[in-house]
């Protein structure tokens, strides 16, 4: 079992009666809960079903059933199918395929993860109600029937939408099929024919025509409950539903992480001609498969703690199952061990071919949650009289009891299934612990994102996940995780940031009424620009949260500060531990945190895999920028900003102030009037500057603007000196001497200098003299950042560096589609970097969001994908009538016939049928008598109302005489516009109308 070659569980799905999931399943079976039921008349009603029997028992016996809800919806837009290929589609396909994409959602596999792989595909499907219906669709078939009505199709469709490359088919040894077809799964993968199988099986109950051969051989119960182990067995009862497994080499699924259910082996046989008649189970192949099965595999039978039984509640065929189990096991159980026996038929009907992944399932879940559940309508007096409960180990579980594990922590169980011509399997299921999440809550926020193929699946989804938060606990790294990089991601984004799961469920409440805003539009480009940031940006507390919380960030803060340490006498990273109060406006070591800050950002970033299409670096900057983009390498760019950052430090004694809300060229006026003493030293908008100069001057024009411009907005920024103003002339030339020899490159990505607001196509940057402009000459913020924008591309900014600085300016800029991204800002940066990560997950932005974690996260059961299905299978009036046996409503009249499943009738004139309305004449005009509209009359108000000739009165008006032909046939047409009136037709033309 847990060999290099053990196949492993990876990932389950089902819908089966009464669940629509494996949570609801889950809950159905602990609380004991019956779903067979009478069949709803929107099924069948077998009253009016068209089938001429002496014999009609049957209809008794077809009243029972276990049926899903929505059988006749599809999700079929998130498939990509077309609702006119839908119509024409076998339901028993679009199960498979969406409970197949829930079990591989459920294991945590992609649609990209697994493409193009060798995954086999084993689907097991016995019945084929579809095509009972069809040959009365036969005037409106398509061309789409050719592959809706194949039983390849089932597995093959899977193949198609994943692009899957292993072995498909669909199989059929009646009611084992679907734990053959994972049993051939496991073959395919012991083998190395496939790296990962995906099994099961799948059963519609569409139409009542198939339990008239069941019922009349007595297999299906009259009185509509699955007695299994019981006196009172009378046969089964049939359900539908479908139950997928994922199944992966076990050593492949411990390395790559993957949530495992469980470790299976699997055997199978044939009665042969072992017992008479063919559908006659034989106790002695049964036990000749134990015995087979326990010896390949190397399993103690004395382990095993549960069998799930094929137990159909057949009269015949429990005791002989019951018989080989007890005969078999008997020998290695110790006195007084006994085994729990049950059978999940009892809950939701033999579901034939979907049978054996429906108790697999449950088992596999009882396990999960250390819980025997009870198998139902067993009572000790009430035992089978052929089973010997009171010798033999076997018990049947009546009650939810606990499951005790062995000391290794493993559970160990069986489960049978039986096809009615002989091929039977078995599978053992072990169970180990999961290994536990490994994080440790540090209090810091992730992203969790849900999506969908549309809004109200997105609405659906969330909720879902809302209601699972409430009742279960979750980690919420494994969570963030599991929506990032184990999920599909679709059109319609909402990401939730948070640190803890009480705040994650007030985003989601917070955020769902403003769902509809999310929406991707796959036609627009995205134009992706990392905007560099200047000074004024740096607070108490800058990086501290980056460094301990993203790894790549604080090897490459490492590698610049080493890098800087050939200049400096001090450690960059121990200054931002500990901190003093000048730090923000320290004119020296200021500009060395924002550019340390920003390579590290720019690389963290790449990591992520978001690169920019564009890169503009505004004033100090820039040469971060330049760094990024290719131009410098870092020993370079340390030395630029080193030199930069030292020399401008000297030059202290002035000061700069942000004006915004305000006329530029009228603040560049001002500015002349004080002779070079102040200047414009960042054009950030049409509205906001930022000036520099003498600390008196810009005091002064401070209270000149306060007086007579008092509705614009004034800051005076803490940098300690007056950056891009005449303070820097002196600065200037020394730099051009410490820079002397540098050299640079052409730049890698585009560059856009806020030196001259074009772009830079060049060396330019590698070169001294540029770097005393940038140093010197006002920055051109607003023209590098409208060149950088196109207009029909949605622009994102993101922004490089503690603090965001041209989101504010934005909308002054540009009226171009564009939004601006803080990477950090105060004063928690971290959750400001994880809320830009949740922004570019909304712009459709490529991260490579393994990079975020560790690899010790787990796999989660949420956020998992809601269908909205909508009524778009079996669609036909002519179908529908087909599958509930509902031909010519109007027992053969000879002209009049009621087209199926609507309230209109047909009625056909031909010298044939009606010789004698050609015989009637009028003027010398052959005209349709009276009488003839008086029996179209009569004959509607028979069907509609449901009564006979002498319980019908009728009043006609005639409006028109229906003039025929000679040998002419007619075709008119009888329209009930309700239950009491109705109208007769000659193409447009009322001939009569009456009541």
């Amino acid at each position: 079992m847990d060999d290099e070659n053990a196949v492993a569980i990876v990932g389950i799905a089902c819908r089966f009666p009464g669940a629509d999931d494996i949570d609801e399943y889950w809950e159905n079976l602990r609380e004991g809960k019956c779903f067979i039921d009478e069949v709803p008349e929107e099924r069948w009603n077998t009253n009016e079903a068209d089938v001429r029997d002496v014999d009609e028992s049957w209809k008794d016996r077809s009243k029972y059933a276990a049926l899903i809800k929505e059988h006749d919806k599809w999700d079929n837009k998130f498939f990509g199918v077309s609702n006119s290929e839908a119509e024409w589609t076998n339901p028993q396909h679009c199960l498979a395929l969406e409970l197949t994409y829930s079990a591989l959602e459920n294991a945590g596999y992609t649609k990209n993860a697994i493409k193009g792989s060798k995954t086999g595909i084993y689907i097991g499907a016995m019945n084929d109600d579809f095509l009972i219906g069809l040959p009365n669709s036969r005037n409106e078939l398509n061309n789409f029937v050719v592959t809706g009505m194949a039983p390849s199709i089932t597995s093959n469709r899977i193949s198609y939408y994943f692009d899957l490359r292993g072995l498909s088919m669909t199989l059929d040894t009646a009611c084992s099929s679907a734990l053959v077809a994972v049993h051939l799964g496991c073959q395919s993968i012991r083998s190395g024919e496939s790296e990962t199988a995906i099994c099961g099986g799948v059963n519609s109950i569409l139409s009542p025509l198939t339990f008239i051969p069941l019922s009349k051989a007595k297999m299906i119960s009259p009185t509509g409950t699955s007695h299994a182990f019981m006196k009172d067995a009378n046969g089964y009862v049939r359900g539908e539903g479908c139950g997928i497994v994922i199944l992966k080499n076990y050593k492949k699924a411990l390395l790559d992480g993957d949530h495992i259910w469980g470790l299976i082996g699997t055997g199978c046989n044939q009665d042969g001609h072992t017992n008479t008649p063919i559908t006659a189970p034989s106790s002695k192949q049964q036990h000749s498969l134990l015995r087979d099965i326990y010896s390949t595999f190397r399993v103690d039978p004395a382990t095993i703690q549960y069998i799930e039984a094929h137990g159909t509640g057949t009269p015949v065929g429990d005791p002989i199952e019951v018989k080989a189990l007890a005969t078999f096991f008997t020998s290695y159980l110790e006195d007084n061990k006994s085994i729990f026996i049950g059978s999940v038929k009892t809950n939701i009907g033999h579901l034939e071919s979907s049978a054996g992944t429906a108790g697999l399932i449950k088992t596999l879940l009882m396990m999960r949650q250390r819980q025997y559940v009870p198998s139902l309508h067993f009572k000790r007096d009430n035992a089978n009289p052929a089973i010997d409960f009171d010798n033999i180990p076997l018990q049947v579980s009546t009650s939810v009891t606990d499951w005790k594990a062995y000391s290794d922590g493993s559970r160990v169980a069986c489960v049978n299934s039986f096809g009615f011509g002989g091929t039977n399997c078995h599978a053992i299921v072990k169970t180990l612990p999961n290994k536990e999440s490994s994080y440790i809550a540090q209090n810091e926020y992730v992203l969790i994102c849900f999506s969908a193929n549309s809004l109200e699946a997105l609405m659906k989804t969330t909720d879902h996940t809302k209601q699972c938060l409430a009742i279960s606990k979750y980690n919420i790294i494994d969570l963030s995780y599991t929506s990032l990089v184990k999920r599909n991601h679709f059109r319609f984004r909402m990401p939730c940031v948070a640190s803890n799961l009480e705040e994650l469920g007030k985003e989601i409440l917070r955020k769902t009424p403003k769902l509809g805003n999310n929406t991707i539009d796959g036609t627009t480009g995205r134009n992706l620009v990392f905007l560099f940031c200047g000074v004024g940006t740096v607070w108490k507390g800058t990086c501290q949260k980056m460094l301990s919380a993203y790894t790549p960030f604080r090897e490459k803060f490492r590698e610049v500060d080493e890098e800087l340490q050939k200049f400096t006498n001090f450690s960059l990273i121990d200054e931002i531990q500990r901190p003093d109060d000048s730090i923000a406006s320290d004119p020296f070591k200021g500009p060395l945190i924002i550019f340390a800050c920003q390579v590290s950002l720019f690389y963290l970033w790449s990591v992520l895999n978001v690169k920019p299409d564009i890169i503009i670096g505004q004033s100090v900057g820039e040469v971060a920028a330049a760094h990024a983009s290719g131009c410098l390498c870092l020993a370079d760019a340390v030395k630029v900003i080193y030199h930069r950052s030292f020399l401008s430090a000297k030059a202290r004694g002035g000061s700069m102030m942000v004006i915004g809300r305000c006329n530029v060229k009228q603040i560049q006026t001002l500015c002349n009037e004080y002779h070079d003493k102040v200047c414009i030293a960042v054009y950030s908008s049409r509205e906001a500057c930022v000036i520099s100069g003498d600390k008196d001057a810009i005091h002064d024009m401070k209270h000149k603007l306060d007086s007579e411009m008092p509705e614009l907005l004034k800051k005076e920024l803490d940098v300690g000196c007056a950056y891009h103003s005449h303070h820097m002339d002196n600065v200037s030339n020394e730099i051009e001497n410490k820079l002397a020899g540098l050299s640079g490159k052409a730049p890698a990505i585009v560059l856009i200098s806020t030196v001259t607001g074009a772009i830079i196509n060049d060396d330019s940057m590698g070169s001294a003299s540029y770097w005393t402009r940038n140093l010197r000459d006002p920055v051109l913020l607003k023209e590098a950042v409208a060149c950088a924008l196109q207009e029909k591309k949605i622009n994102i900014i993101v922004e490089i560096g503690p603090k965001p600085v041209v989101k504010a300016h934005l909308k002054k800029i540009t009226d171009f589609n564009a939004v601006s991204i803080p990477s950090m800002n105060q004063p928690n940066e971290q959750q400001t970097f994880t809320c830009a990560l949740g922004d570019l997950y909304e712009h459709d932005v490529n991260v490579k969001w393994n990079n975020l974690f560790n690899g010790n996260e787990n796999i989660v059961d949420i956020p998992r994908y809601k269908y909205c299905r909508e009524g778009n299978l079996i669609n036909a009036d002519s179908l529908k009538a087909g599958l509930k046996v509902q031909f010519q409503k109007t027992n053969n009249h000879a002209f009049i016939s009621q087209a199926p499943m609507s309230k209109d009738f047909k009625i056909e004139i031909t010298p044939i049928t009606t010789p004698y309305v050609y015989e009637h004449t009028v003027h010398e005009r052959k005209i349709a008598p009276g009488a003839l509209h008086a029996e179209i009359a009569l004959t509607v108000a028979t069907k509609v109302l449901d009564l006979s000739l002498n319980q019908i009165e009728i009043d006609l008006n005639f409006i028109r005489p229906l003039a025929v032909g000679q040998d002419q046939s007619l075709q008119l047409q009888a329209l009930v516009t309700d239950k009491r009136y109705f109208e007769i037709k000659r193409n447009a033309d009322i001939i009569c109308r009456g009541r």
